[in-house]
């Protein structure tokens, strides 16, 4: 072993074979005229004095070691210094000055490169070098091969790191933050090591990540950093013992997004955070500010925080729970599990089981496909099952409750609920307050609870359990009544007066349960069946038999025919009915109207009186008759029945003969059991004969129900339940509050002003809700339904329907086909539901949803102050248009078309090219490519392309360097 000192001169000392050492403790004692041979052995040349040299050829070989522990040094080495294969170490780490080290000759040989605690500067060359820059803003930078920069336990402040050519790494050991680092290029691979922490202020695009080790593993990041790790390599963890760990650092809005294969934690917070898990079960929370959260695959755990949140399960059961905001969770597939927490929250289940819990706030909660279960909490919500067997519950306030397809178990709560059954066997309960309950199709069982609630079983043979106070509305004779205990119960212990029914219950002599019924035939006959626990009724309606006898054609009424009377030239028919059983006569007949009968069926104690021309008329003569008629019976105000009448006539040919009626039902102080039946006769041929009648319910008690059959046109005037069967019927009301429900035959219906129900059976109808906060729904075909000037909500059920809002905050739901829906002039919310749907938008801050197939969403317009549209494309490749306004889209899961950029401010929140996404702008190719490399950054940390004349478009979770044509679609 020799040591030698070297001298300012040509130093070339005589080494041995073993470990030498070499020493520069003056100034200048090292220059490129030395000749220094480590000939074998491992020699080591120690600097503790400044040296300013470049290396010749022969200065410096088969040294294995630099050591500086003083003075900066500035070396430039020689392809010659390091021999093929071999590797040179230059430590710096006990020095307290620069070090400046260029390799950046060296061709077949490596470094290992340790810079002191000062601003050094480390090039490589083109070897596999290994660089550690310690503490100080240091340049590392490793040439070409595969270099790897170390950090250990130091912050990389105002690092340059630049990986250069090859397969590149940066290495965290045990603590590096790269908040504060300089730029950092062309590194293929992050590897965090052995529990390592990692913090992060840059976009690292397209690396690598390698984690090696069963630590716990951190990866923060700063100032709105977008830290994708769904390349990390997790090959390298620990099963079991290994954590990794993404998370926000600061209020900067950030994006992180989680590895596949290892199921993470990752945390928001307090910005605008884009938090997207893997294809584990990650654990993710939001955070304060308005996050988009998304589990990917996996069963993850999804916590929205504080803020109005996005959150969508995405494969595999999740378990997904907002804030107190108003937050939007989706399950996506699998059995998910969604509670919204507080504020007004909307919750759609996907595919699988799921189950929906609103919690606090007025909440709108969607089961759509699979058996569901859903909970609106406190709050007035909404619950909708759609497809397959679902339970919904409403709970506290006056909720909504809608079963759809499949028997469903539905119960409206605490409040006064609206609770609705669907195409099957439903098993119905409004629980406490006043409660409207209707079964629809199927055999469903009503069970009103506390309250005095409204049932009505419609189509199938349904049970009523029934309490005090509350109405049957459509006890037939399928149907059958249900007493809880009522074990003293017989069929002598119910008694009648009108539409009330009295129950002995437990057969003492006094009525202890008090129901309205209407639908009841008179004279019915009831049976009492004892049960174990309950008491069941029915009845059985007497065959027709007619009260007093009468003439004109009348069938156990009384018909008086009275001539035209002074003023208006048209005789009357006055039809009395003082018996106990319904009746019938003719209100229509010999009008030379190619033989068209109109019959009216009245209840036992009630009466009608038809006013009109005794001849059929046409053309204008039909036109002034009808308006006429209609404006007599009383100051209407704006006139839409007017306008209606005038649209009718307009579709008959010229030679369609009109019978014109007005009709006047009455009856004393309570409803019939029985409705009023005014039927018509099938036209014999297209356009021959028709019907035009102003109905005047206005003086009928409450509850009162005129059922229409084959009546062409009718103008509704007061409040009744006006009902139908068969034929093409044209039926409108005024302002005054109306059900209006017909069944088979193309029907068009409109409720006037007032708070109506307008909905249809079979047939392809148009439907319309006009003034008034209305509730309107199709049937089973293909209906047009319009809610109309108030706060309506419009369902399309079955059928390719088109629904419209019109005006007023209005709330579409299109069914189970493929719908089109238009939101209309002020905010809505548009539901799609099945099928590939059409959504617009229009006019306001809208609300859409497509729902679970390919579906097609239109923002449409609104004011700069007016807020965003919100469209959600859920389930399916969507296409989200942006129109003019302000628009946030998210496409959710599946391979969706963001169309933006044509006006106003576009925020496209969940674009994922993995999935398929792709973004479509109204600019050229090469004026795109300029756009791009102009964008920034905005204070939300979302990237911000500028398209000029207020036309913005800003990416949630991409920052601008990743913006790239390949993600875009020049329209």
């Amino acid at each position: 072993m020799v040591a030698f000192t070297l001298t300012t001169g040509a130093d070339a000392p005589t080494l041995s074979t073993g470990n030498d050492t070499v020493t520069g403790s003056q100034a200048g004692s090292l220059n490129a005229t030395d000749t220094i041979n480590g000939l074998a052995g491992s020699d080591t040349l120690t600097l503790s004095a400044v040296q300013t040299v470049t290396f010749g050829a022969s200065t410096l070989t088969n040294v294995e070691t630099v050591t500086v522990t003083a003075g900066a040094q500035n070396i430039t080495t020689h392809d010659g210094t390091v021999a093929a294969g071999q590797s040179l170490t230059v430590d710096a780490s006990a020095s307290a000055a620069t070090l400046s080290w260029d390799g950046s000759a060296e061709s077949d040989g490596s470094f290992t490169l340790i810079g002191s605690d000062q601003t050094d500067t480390l090039i490589g060359g083109a070897g596999n070098d290994l660089l550690s820059g310690n503490v100080g803003g240091d340049r590392l930078s490793g040439g070409a091969g595969n270099d790897t920069v170390t950090y250990g336990n130091e912050a990389a402040d105002d690092d340059t790191l630049d990986g250069g050519a090859g397969t590149d790494m940066i290495r965290v050991t045990n603590y590096g933050d790269f908040s504060d680092a300089g730029a950092i290029t062309g590194f293929e691979v992050i590897s965090v090591s052995n529990g390592a922490t990692a913090v992060f202020a840059d976009t690292f695009g397209g690396t690598t990540t390698a984690l090696v080790g069963g630590g716990s593993f951190g990866f923060y990041v700063r100032s709105g950093t977008s830290l994708d790790l769904s390349n990390l390599d997790v090959s390298g963890l620990t099963a079991g013992t290994a954590s990794v760990t993404l998370a926000a650092f600061d209020a900067d809005a950030a994006t992180l997004i989680a590895p596949t294969g290892f199921a993470v934690t990752i945390g928001g917070k307090s910005g605008a955070d884009l938090l997207r898990g893997g294809s584990k079960g990650d654990t993710v929370t939001g955070g304060a500010g308005g996050d988009t959260i998304s589990g990917a695959g996996g069963e993850d755990w999804l916590t929205a925080g504080a803020g109005a949140d996005l959150v969508y399960g995405g494969a595999g059961n999740d378990v997904l729970s907002g804030g107190a905001d108003n937050d939007v969770l989706s399950g996506g597939s699998g059995d998910d599990d969604l509670s919204g927490q507080a504020g007004d929250d909307r919750l759609m289940g996907g595919t699988g089981t799921d189950f929906l819990t609103g919690g606090d706030g007025a909440d709108t909660l969607l089961g759509e496909a699979g058996e569901d279960s859903l909970s609106g909490g406190d709050g007035n919500d909404v619950l909708s099952g759609g497809a397959a067997s679902d339970v919904l519950c409403g709970e506290a306030g006056d909720d909504r409750v809608v079963g759809g397809a499949g028997g469903d178990e539905l119960c409206g709560g605490s409040g006064s609920d609206t609770v609705a059954g669907g195409s099957g066997a439903d098993d119905i309960g409004g629980g406490g307050g006043a409660d409207l309950l209707s079964g629809g199709a199927g055999n469903d069982t009503l069970t009103g609870g506390a309250g005095s609630d409204t049932l009505s079983g419609g189509a199938g043979a349904d049970w009523f359990v029934i309490g005090d106070g509350d109405t049957v509305a459509d006890w037939g004779t399928g149907d059958s009544l249900a007493l809880i205990g009522a074990s003293g119960l017989t069929a002598a212990g119910i008694s009648r007066n009108g539409d009330t029914l009295s129950f002995d219950t437990d057969g003492n002599g006094s009525a202890d349960v008090t129901i309205t019924a209407t639908g009841l035939a008179s004279g019915a006959s009831f049976t009492v069946t004892p049960e174990t626990g309950y008491r069941s009724v029915t009845y059985t309606a007497p065959a027709p038999s007619g009260g007093s006898s009468g003439g004109g054609g009348g069938s156990g009424l009384s018909v008086d025919d009275n001539p035209a009377q002074a003023g208006t030239g048209d005789p009357s028919r006055v039809l009395t009915n003082n018996g106990q059983t319904t009746g019938s006569a003719a209100i229509v007949e010999n009008t030379g109207n190619n033989g068209n009968t109109v019959t009216a069926s009245l209840p036992g104690g009630t009466s009608l009186t038809a006013s009109g021309p005794a001849a059929a008329v046409s053309g204008s003569s039909a036109l002034s008759t009808l308006l006429t008629a209609i404006e007599a019976r009383g100051p209407l105000g704006p006139d839409p029945v007017l306008d209606s009448a005038r649209g009718y006539l307009d579709m008959l040919s010229g030679s369609t003969k009109l019978d014109i009626r007005t009709i006047v039902p009455s009856a004393g102080g309570t409803a019939p059991a029985d409705p009023f039946v005014i039927s018509g006769t099938t036209p014999s041929g297209a356009g021959s004969q028709a019907e035009a009648f102003v109905l005047d319910v206005s003086s009928l008690p409450s509850g009162s129900v005129v059922q229409l059959d084959n009546i062409e046109f009718v103008s509704v005037i007061g409040s009744a339940s006006i009902v139908g069967g068969d034929g093409d019927n044209y039926v409108v009301g005024d302002d005054a509050a109306q059900y209006i429900s017909l069944g088979i035959g193309d029907d068009t219906l409109a409720g006037g002003g007032g708070n109506d129900i307008v909905g249809s059976g079979a047939g392809t109808d148009f439907l319309q809700g006009d003034g008034g906060n209305d509730i309107v729904f199709g049937g089973a075909e293909a209906d047009t339904v319009l809610g109309g000037v108030n706060e309506d909500v419009v369902y399309g059920n079955q059928g390719r329907d088109v629904l419209y809002g019109n005006q007023g905050l209005d709330s579409l739901y299109g069914g189970q086909e493929a719908d089109v829906a238009f939101g209309g002039q002020h905010p809505d919310i548009v539901y799609g539901n099945l099928g590939t749907d059409t959504l617009y938008g229009n006019l306001g801050a809208d609300t859409l949803y497509g729902g679970q197939d390919d579906d097609v969403l239109y923002a449409g317009s609104s004011a700069p102050d007016a807020g965003a549209d919100v469209l959600f494309g859920n389930l399916g490749n969507d296409t989200l248009v942006a129109g003019k306004g302000n628009a946030v889209l998210s496409g959710g899961a599946g391979a969706d078309r963001f169309q933006v950029g044509e006006d106003g401010i576009d925020i496209v929140a969940d674009f994922s090219a993995a999935e398929g996404d792709v973004v479509a702008v109204p600019v050229t190719l090469d004026r795109l490519a300029t756009l791009l490399a102009g964008a920034t950054v905005n204070e939300a940390g979302e990237s911000e392309i500028d398209f000029g004349q207020g036309a913005v478009v800003r990416f949630v979770g991409i920052a601008p360097d990743d913006l790239n044509l390949s993600m875009f679609d020049v329209i």
